[in-house]
């Protein structure tokens, strides 16, 4: 179904569904990374490639079609005609491409701009696969493949993950290329790799967010806001993820234990 691995992860949607007990690899990966990372993982990690300088100028129309495309300061426009040479006595119509040693400037910089960021994507990507296949063979993450025509989970050997060529498991998250047999992980396994990713919070962002979250509360006596709403206000004001939060949020409640109790169904109020 997918020709490449880019096709492949830019297109969430065709992905299979999850279960109440599996999670597709594909899924796991970006939840990995955005717990690892937070806000750096881009999403688009899996599929970035490098590009080589060489591979573009080698052709003049690739070359002229790059430049109209990611440098359009120069307003060249893309021809995707033939360059073949025209038959005997006919005229050549082909164009005639000439590049300015400002365009060359410049493309050398956008390549150079697009590799580095490439390269600190794909260290991100590393990341989260080498931790994946870590849990996998200590058997703290289970994983299984999904057979189109059986119609079953059948379990992955944990040794099956020991291997140099990690990368190929997740090029589209299949047991082939074929797509016969996509990859899962344990829904269980994953969400404790969740709690444990979580990218932690300075001391000094923690104790902002602590003074923060106590003047929260005693100005919420009727518990109005939720927790998960204060949550998502201490990840914005002081960049606090969900598990220094959840320490934050579990030490204060046992200076005010009424928290521990559902709040009256109210409106909820913006916190300020």
């Amino acid at each position: 179904m997918f020709s490449t691995r880019a096709e492949f992860w830019r297109d969430r949607e065709a992905w299979p569904r999850d279960t109440p007990e599996m999670v597709f690899l594909g899924r796991a990966v970006h939840e990995l990374g955005k717990a690892f990372f937070g806000d750096e993982w881009t999403g688009e990690e899996p599929h970035l490639e490098l590009i080589s300088f060489i591979r573009i100028a080698i052709k003049e129309r690739e070359l002229n079609n790059f430049i109209a495309k990611h440098l359009p300061q120069f307003a060249r426009k893309e021809y995707h005609g033939s360059m073949a040479p025209p038959p005997t006595g006919h005229d050549d119509h082909r164009p005639k491409f000439a590049f300015s040693k400002d365009e060359w400037q410049a493309l050398k910089n956008y390549l150079d701009r697009h590799n580095e960021r490439v390269l600190l994507a794909k260290a991100r990507l590393k990341k989260v696969q080498s931790a994946i296949a870590e849990y996998a063979v200590a058997q703290k993450l289970g994983t299984s493949f999904f057979t189109i025509s059986g119609r079953a989970f059948v379990p992955i050997d944990p040794n099956w993950w020991i291997t140099p060529q990690l990368d190929q498991r997740f090029a589209s998250c299949s047991i082939n290329a074929g797509m016969a047999a996509w990859i899962f992980v344990s829904r269980a396994g994953l969400e404790a790799m969740l709690r444990e990713a979580s990218p932690p919070a300075t001391t000094n962002d923690a104790r902002k967010c602590a003074i923060w979250l106590e003047e929260q509360f005693r100005a919420d006596p009727d518990r109005r806001v939720s927790k998960s709403a204060f949550a998502d206000q201490a990840k914005q004001n002081f960049g606090v993820g969900p598990k220094p939060f959840g320490r934050i949020w579990d030490e204060l409640v046992t200076r005010y234990p009424e928290r521990k109790k559902a709040g009256p169904k109210r409106k909820q109020q913006l916190i300020r």
